[in-house]
């Protein structure tokens, strides 16, 4: 009877056993079925960066490659890796050397001694020299008035080679830029002049080399052999496109790994996720331009309360998706020079508009919710989108405060003739500033004639303020003077500065590694980039 009632124990827990594992479906997580595939490990790998891999671009159709006769932006930015200048542009706004090693800036301003630095070369391996430096600044002055690089050498008297290393550039006239105006590509003497000369095949000293050009197709260029332990990309070809749609097509067909937009929507964009996007603050300067000789615009008051009457950030949300830096200065919100707090004074308050309105005994007799002025006429040019939703905007925000605006929108043609004839109150437009941080142009009361101060701005303190900072004698005094100048620009008010525009760089997802770009240099920054090729 013992064995019968051990053997019903036995079959009593099988059946036990049985029925618990029926209740959990097999899902013990501590049990694992040797039938099933095995958990796959979602992590990524890290891509290492290697040398190799041709990174495409496209330009437009150059008609040379010398880049001191080039007239084409998009060929002057594939031309950037090709050729050295004697400074460069920092993130910072600030000219940095770079073929130099040495400078003295003569006391006056009036000269500037060079030492380049040693054991530069060329890519066919012959030095770099004082007297290329010569040639390249001879060549830009005998060039036409619309190639790039045209605009640094309009100052420049002569210059003087010293020795090998060492030269000296006299100026026209004496002034605080001169390194910044330095920036020019160098080209090879000996090369340029040579019976053999290619202007296709140009040589320079910068990172890659040009090894083949095809006419309405590509340029080729490959990575010099004295660079190739700084950079990762062996090798660019820039496909030749022909307008900036054809260019976006290629983009979009992944002929091309990277895309350059001169005008970004970023609507169109903000939800892509085949691209990577990279945003930057560019020089495109937006602003409202007030008519000095409007009598009602030239009263300081009434300026301030339209800059606290708009709403900037709204602004910004609603036609850029915040992709602008706001501003109360002309100077880049970036660069060295800019305000060292950087705040923002006009601040979108509209009781105080108001108040400041009503501080100078305006009246509104018909009470008809605008004050007795004239309506104010708002210049736009109508071919420019963005531009005219703005000037809605800001139709809106004037009318809130008691201002009545009619907006004039008109061709390109018009707009500019207008513009020069003084024929508006209010002008929405933008300048597209240089680098070179001089704003003599747009403020300075020699300029009214010119059309260049077309909102007819004129003060003395002004004048001086500009001319302080045009003689500054040292980055100090010149940090010095333009903080000055900054804080009479925000007093004052001769423009109301709306924001820079942002651009950006899309790159497909096999690019790897940050650009660090500024405006007309879309490849500072190279060196970082690597490629891996999606299979």
């Amino acid at each position: 009877m013992k064995k019968i009632s051990h053997l019903g124990a036995i079959l009593l827990i099988l059946i036990c056993a049985i029925f618990i594992t029926s209740c959990n479906n097999g899902n013990d997580p501590k049990t694992l079925d040797p039938d099933e595939n095995p958990p796959v490990d979602t992590k990524e790998t890290p891509i290492v960066p290697t040398f190799g891999e041709t990174l495409r671009v496209s330009i437009r159709n150059p008609i040379t490659l010398n880049p001191l006769l080039n007239e084409e932006q998009s060929v002057d930015q594939l031309l950037k890796v090709v050729f050295e200048p004697l400074f460069i542009i920092d993130a910072e706004y600030k000219p940095i050397p770079h073929l130099v090693e040495s400078y003295a800036i003569a006391p006056d301003n009036s000269s500037i001694s060079l030492t380049l630095k040693k054991n530069r070369t060329f890519s066919n391996s012959e030095p770099l020299t004082a007297y290329d430096v010569e040639y390249s600044i001879e060549v830009l002055k005998n060039a036409p008035e619309t190639v790039v690089y045209k605009s640094c050498v309009d100052n420049i008297q002569r210059t003087a080679v010293i020795d090998n290393q060492t030269l000296k550039i006299y100026f026209k006239q004496p002034y605080a830029f001169s390194t910044y105006y330095l920036n020019f590509p160098i080209v090879s003497m000996k090369d340029s002049t040579s019976g053999g000369y290619d202007p296709f095949k140009p040589i320079g000293s910068g990172l890659y080399v040009i090894t083949e050009f095809t006419s309405m197709q590509s340029v080729k260029l490959k990575a010099a052999e004295q660079h190739k332990d700084d950079v990762y990309i062996e090798s660019i070809e820039a496909i030749i496109t022909r307008d900036a749609e054809v260019e976006a097509n290629a983009f979009e067909q992944k002929l091309v790994d990277m895309l350059f937009p001169s005008k970004f929507d970023w609507f169109e964009h903000s939800d892509a996720s085949n691209q990577k996007t990279l945003s930057y603050t560019t020089n495109y300067f937006e602003f409202l331009g007030f008519n000095f000789t409007n009598q009602w615009l030239s009263n300081a008051v009434v300026r301030q309360a339209i800059a606290n009457s708009i709403n900037r950030e709204e602004v910004a949300e609603k036609q850029f998706l915040s992709q602008v830096a706001i501003t109360d200065s002309p100077i880049h919100p970036d660069s060295w020079l800019s305000p060292t707090d950087n705040q923002i004074t006009y601040k979108y308050d509209v009781d105080n508009s108001k108040k400041l309105l009503n501080g100078i005994d305006l009246k509104d007799s018909d009470k008809d919710g605008y004050y007795d002025i004239p309506s104010l006429r708002l210049l736009v040019n109508k071919e420019n989108v963005s531009r005219n939703k703005v000037a809605t905007m800001l139709e809106e925000y004037l009318k809130e405060i008691g201002l009545k605006v009619e907006i004039v929108a008109v061709d390109k043609v018009t707009f500019n003739a207008k513009l020069l004839a003084g024929d508006f109150d209010l002008v929405l437009t933008g300048w597209k500033l240089s680098v070179v941080p001089d704003y003599t142009d747009m403020f300075h009361s020699t300029q009214i004639a010119g059309g260049s101060n077309f909102i007819r701005y004129n003060n003395p303190l002004m004048d001086q303020a500009l001319s302080d900072v045009f003689n500054s004698s040292d980055d100090a005094m010149l940090y010095s003077n333009f903080q000055k100048f900054s804080n009479l620009y925000v007093q004052e008010l001769p423009y109301f500065s709306l924001y820079f525009m942002n651009s950006i760089i899309l790159t497909n997802k096999d690019v790897n590694g940050e650009l660090k770009p500024i405006t007309d240099h879309a490849f500072r920054g190279i060196e970082n980039l690597y490629i891996n090729r999606q299979k």
